[in-house]
C-alpha cells in the first residue's frame, strides 16, 4: 500500500495542502524554516499512527484560532484487507465551545463503508509508525541496536539479564563453596573411625551383668572353700576321737555321715563351678571399651562432620558447574538467535554496544552507507504500508538523493523527506514547496 493523495486543513502549522502522490517514490517537501514542512509530515503520521503509535503525539492538532480541521489520506488497496482498489483514512478535528478539541477518526473502503475498529486496522499496516530512516542513521549505537532487535524480533536484553542473574548466583555459590572448602580443610582426617557411636549405657549394663555373674561365681568359690574347710575339720575330729576314745565310735559314725553329705555337696559345687566361665577378662574388655568410648565417639563425630562438609563441597561444585553450563547455554542461544536473524541489510550484525555494517561500527560507515542501510531497515519495518516519513533531509547531498530515489523506485516504496530550500536547485528537486502553511 502507498499514498495516492494527501490533504490537510487547519492542522498544526498547516492552513491548506493537497498533494497528488500517485506513482511517486521520493517526495521532497521543501520550504524555509517555520513554514509548515514538519507540520505537514507530522499530521500525516498522526492520522496513520495515532497516539499509541507515536512517542510525541501533539497535545492539540487543530491550528490555533480555527474551529475545524481535517486530515485525509487516500491509500492504494491491499489484498489482505479484501480491498484491492482504495482505502481512505480520515482524521477530523472540531473545537467545542469549551475549547476542547475533539478528534474523530475513521477508515473507509472504496464503497465508503467504515471499518469497525479503524485504529486496530492501521496498527496491522503501519509498524513502528514513527520510524525515520534519517533519524536512525544519527541514533546512538545502543538506540540503533534496540530498533534492530525490535525489527528482527530479538530480545538480547532477556539473554543478558538471564546471563547476569545466573552469573551473580554462580558467584555467590563460588564464595560459599570456597568457605566450605576452607571449613573442610580445617577438619581433621579421621582414621579407623567407627561405623556408629558407642552407647555407654549398653556398656554399663553389660558391665553390671558381668559383675553380677562374677559375684555369683565368687560366692560359689567361698561356699566351696567353706565345704573344704569343714571336711578338714571333720577329719581332724575323727583322728582325734579315734586316737583318744574308741568309745566314741558312734560319734565317729555320725561325723562320717556328715562328711559324706559334705563331700556330695562339694562334688556338686565343684562341678557347677567348673562349668561356670571366668568373667574377669570380659570385665576388663568392657572396662577398656568404656575408657575408649569417648575417643571412639569423637572419631565417629569428626568423621561424620568431615563427610557432611565433603558432601556440601561437592554439592557446591556441582551447582557452580551447573550455572557455568547455563551461562554457556545462554551465550549459545543468544549467538544462535543473532545468527538466524533475517537482517534487512547484508553485512549487518550486532555487537555488545551497537551494530556493525560490513565489519565496521555503524557510525564509522560513510553517510551514504548509513542512510541507505537505514532506509533498508525502514522498508523492512513497513512491508504493507510502504511509506516512510523523514525529517531533516537537508544534509543529504545530490548524489545521496539520487541513490535514494533509485532505491525507493526499485523497491516500490514512498518516502516523504523535509528539505530546507536554500537554492533554486533545492527548490527544483522538491515535489512541493510549503510557505506559510500552504503549497506554493
Amino acid at each position: 500500500m502507498k499514498v495516492i493523495r494527501y490533504e490537510a486543513h487547519n492542522v498544526l502549522g498547516i492552513k491548506d495542502i493537497a498533494w497528488e502522490m500517485a506513482g511517486s517514490h521520493l517526495w521532497l517537501v521543501g520550504g524555509e524554516n517555520g513554514q509548515g514542512k514538519t507540520s505537514a509530515n507530522t499530521a500525516l503520521i498522526c492520522a496513520l499512527a495515532g497516539k499509541r503509535g507515536m512517542d510525541s503525539y501533539p497535545e492539540v492538532l487543530l491550528r490555533d484560532g480555527e474551529r475545524n480541521g481535517s486530515v485525509k489520506i487516500e491509500l492504494t488497496g491491499d489484498q489482505d484487507l479484501h480491498e484491492d482498489e482504495r482505502i481512505t483514512v480520515e482524521l477530523n478535528l472540531r473545537r467545542k465551545p469549551s475549547g476542547t478539541v475533539v478528534e474523530e477518526f475513521r477508515v473507509l473502503d472504496s464503497t465508503g463503508e467504515e471499518a469497525p475498529e479503524p485504529r486496530t486496522l492501521l496498527r496491522r499496516l503501519f509498524q513502528l509508525r514513527s520510524f525515520d530512516p534519517l533519524a536512525f542513521s544519527r541514533m546512538k549505537p545502543k538506540e540503533q541496536s534496540d530498533v534492530m532487535q525490535e525489527l528482527l524480533g530479538i530480545d538480547l536484553a532477556k539473554h543478558d539479564a538471564d546471563r547476569q542473574e545466573t552469573y551473580d548466583k554462580r558467584r555467590v555459590v563460588g564464595v560459599e563453596g570456597k568457605a566450605l572448602k576452607g571449613k573442610l580443610d580445617a577438619l581433621p582426617k579421621v582414621k579407623d573411625a567407627p561405623k556408629s557411636e558407642v552407647k555407654l549405657t549398653d556398656l554399663m549394663e553389660k558391665m553390671e551383668e558381668l559383675q553380677s555373674k562374677q559375684e555369683d561365681k565368687r560366692g560359689s568359690e567361698l561356699m566351696l572353700d567353706a565345704a573344704a574347710e569343714k571336711i578338714k575339720k571333720c577329719g581332724d575330729k575323727i583322728e582325734y576321737k579315734e586316737g583318744q576314745v574308741r568309745k566314741l565310735l558312734d560319734d565317729i559314725e555320725a561325723e562320717k555321715l556328715v562328711k559324706k553329705a559334705a563331700l556330695k555337696k562339694f562334688d556338686i559345687l565343684a562341678a557347677s563351678l567348673e562349668e561356670t566361665p571366668d568373667y574377669l577378662r570380659e570385665i576388663q574388655d568392657v572396662r577398656l571399651s568404656i575408657t575408649q568410648a569417648d575417643d571412639e565417639n569423637k572419631k565417629f563425630r569428626d568423621a561424620a562432620a568431615r563427610k557432611e562438609v565433603e558432601r556440601q563441597v561437592k554439592e557446591a561444585r556441582d551447582l557452580y558447574q551447573l550455572m557455568t553450563d547455563r551461562i554457556a547455554e545462554i551465550d549459545r542461544e543468544k549467538a544462535k538467535e543473532i545468527a538466524n536473524a533475517d537482517w534487512p541489510v547484508p553485512g549487518m550484525e550486532f555487537t555488545e554496544d551497537g551494530i556493525l555494517l560490513n565489519d565496521l561500527p555503524f557510525e564509522q560507515a560513510s553517510t551514504s552507507q548509513r542512510i541507505m542501510a537505514s532506509v533498508a531497515v525502514g522498508m523492512k519495518l513497513n512491508p504493507t504500508l510502504r511509506l516512510m516519513v523523514c525529517d531533516s533531509g537537508s544534509e543529504l547531498d545530490s548524489e545521496t538523493l539520487d541513490e535514494l530515489a533509485r532505491t525507493l523506485k526499485e523497491n516500490d516504496f514512498q518516502m516523504l523527506v523535509e528539505l530546507v530550500t536554500r537554492s533554486k536547485e533545492d527548490r527544483d528537486r522538491c515535489a512541493v514547496i510549503i510557505s506559510d502553511g500552504t503549497v506554493n
